[in-house]
């Protein structure tokens, strides 16, 4: 069982209507099913709206004995307690939900890179096997036809400009290493 403050507006539940502050006891997270609505709370006696607005309790009178007096601080306190509780509870929970949509956008960027891969396919076939300067040096080799392309496969950028043969890519490789 579950424990919502409504934040904002009403929320009605069959015949029963809650305002802002209210507590709602429910089986499902309501925080997802109505975003922005509710906060996860503890149970509280009393709803956070009532005791934000509870009128203060009268003050005893000189009069009266010593034992009321105690028992209407208590009563006081325990008010005050109950809803500074609640301030801690939704302050974690707020942390808690932060952390949480933090990590899930780094989930969704860190599968955005998975599949952002450049596609290279278009090159021909893979032949970087053949060219261990190539492999050493972290470029990848396609062929097409009798044609070859050397490619950075981190962005995809081809890196020669005209159509190399076979034995013209190690050559290649190696001047484009010294700058050439």
């Amino acid at each position: 069982m579950f424990y919502f403050r409504v934040k904002a507006g009403l929320h009605k539940d069959g015949d029963k209507t809650y305002k802002k502050g209210d507590v709602v006891e429910s089986n499902k997270d309501l925080t997802k099913l109505f975003r922005g609505k509710f906060v996860r709370t503890i149970k509280a006696e009393t709803p956070l709206s009532d005791v934000a607005t509870a009128p203060k309790l009268p003050q005893p009178s000189k009069a009266e004995d010593k034992g009321e007096k105690v028992k209407a601080k208590s009563s006081k306190s325990s008010a005050k307690k109950a809803e500074e509780e609640m301030i801690d509870v939704e302050a974690e929970i707020e942390e808690e939900a932060k952390i949480e949509s933090e990590v899930e956008a780094e989930e969704a960027e860190a599968e955005l890179e998975e599949t952002a891969t450049v596609d290279l396919s278009a090159y021909g076939k893979d032949v970087t096997d053949k060219f261990s300067i190539a492999k050493k040096n972290e470029y990848v080799v396609y062929k097409k036809g009798k044609f070859f392309n050397v490619i950075d496969p981190d962005d995809g950028e081809v890196l020669n400009t005209e159509k190399l043969l076979a034995d013209e890519v190690k050559d290649f490789i190696k001047a484009y290493l010294k700058g050439e």
